[in-house]
């Protein structure tokens, strides 16, 4: 269940804790899902009652309520360094990746 993980509530409490986390740095988030799911995957259309952009922007102003200092950073890459980044590793099982 892709709303499950990309959902920001559940990044603004400390499940153990029951708190707001004063740290934490999310990579993606729900962003991914509001391009992905309408080009790839046939729901989030425009309009549709799982209209992604209308609830990427819900979902922002949620996550902006517990965490008002929160930063937005673009994150770019290149095709060709996506593929070299992801390409399998040569050499012994426990060589690491740079």
């Amino acid at each position: 269940m892709v709303w499950r993980h990309m959902h920001p509530s559940n990044i603004t409490r400390d499940v153990f804790k029951g708190e707001v986390l004063r740290d934490s740095i999310e990579v993606g988030l729900h962003y991914p899902e509001a391009v992905y799911a309408p080009k790839y995957y046939g729901y989030g259309e425009s309009g549709s009652f799982s209209d992604r952009r209308q609830r990427v922007r819900e979902w922002d102003r949620a996550l902006l309520e517990v965490a008002p200092e929160y930063v937005l950073v673009l994150l770019r890459s290149s095709s060709q360094a996506i593929r070299e980044e992801c390409s399998p590793i040569q050499g012994p099982a426990n060589t690491q990746r740079k």
